[in-house]
């Protein structure tokens, strides 16, 4: 990550994902993408996408306690995947794709959840959309 981090005063957790062949790990402020490296690949080439994650705001003040979700987007097989990562008090952040982590990580499309009192965004979970069409 940086090596101003000190993991046992900051929160952090990751997935990898089985199904993009990517990996993330978040921070209260970022979250850190990249490739995960197989038998075939090269561990060290492996290129870091960096995004802004969605501060939590509790009665106007950011808290850095509460760590933000995230998940992975496939975009099919033969592109990188889109990244979403929702902050604990509602605001969802969606990149099409994490190639623009690497340069204008800050275009994002952006909702914020209508979570009443009390609520807080708690996880994220990639579902697979499967369509299908009749003909009669």
């Amino acid at each position: 990550m940086n090596g101003l981090s000190d993991f046992s005063r900051q929160a952090w957790s990751g997935h990898i994902d089985h199904i993009t062949g990517y990996g993330f790990v978040l921070s209260p402020t970022t979250c850190f993408v990249w490739r995960s490296p197989t038998a075939t690949s090269d561990a060290f080439s492996t290129t870091c996408y960096i995004f802004p994650a969605p501060q939590a705001e509790v009665q106007g003040t950011i808290s850095y306690d509460a760590l933000p979700v995230a998940t992975l987007v496939s975009n099919g097989v033969s592109q990188e995947p889109g990244l979403i990562v929702g902050s604990a008090t509602g605001e969802i952040r969606f990149w099409d794709n994490i190639s623009t982590g690497l340069s204008g990580a800050d275009n994002y499309h952006s909702v914020l959840l209508p979570l009443l009192d009390g609520e807080r965004l708690s996880s994220l979970y990639s579902c697979e959309v499967c369509y299908l069409k009749l003909h009669i």
